[in-house]
């Protein structure tokens, strides 16, 4: 992606124990991740890549629409491909906030499904 890309955007779909967690509140449809990485692309300038990491088993041809790859699919070595991207979004989780601590780099962590993608939260990468 960093080949293709002006900018990685790494996605974090947590769906295993997010089914139930809290009744489900940050289980997120791939309806809501394209539209996730939609607002996020047309906040950054250049083209926009997407790391799409889950700890379930994705439709890839849900996410046709974007230039995307699957992370490598072992805990830790998603967690270590979501730290070399320039932010990663999805729902709260320490998972993806490790990821961003390790990284140094920001994460926005959308708290409702229907939760627009705040600009301010990557304009700095929006600015460059």
């Amino acid at each position: 992606l960093r080949q293709r890309c002006d900018r990685v955007v790494g996605v974090h779909v947590r769906r295993g124990d997010y089914a139930t967690f809290r009744d489900g509140r940050y289980f997120y449809s791939d309806d809501v991740y394209r539209r996730i990485m939609s607002e996020t692309a047309g906040h950054l300038k250049g083209s926009v890549g997407f790391l799409i990491a889950s700890d379930s088993p994705i439709d890839e041809s849900a996410f046709a629409d974007f230039v995307s790859i699957r992370a490598p699919g072992k805990e830790i070595d998603d967690l270590y491909a979501l730290a070399a991207c320039d932010c990663i979004i999805g729902p709260p989780s320490t998972y993806s906030a490790w990821a961003s601590f390790y990284g140094k780099i920001p994460v926005v962590h959308l708290e409702d499904a229907a939760q627009p993608v705040p600009a301010a939260a990557l304009a700095h990468l929006a600015a460059t």
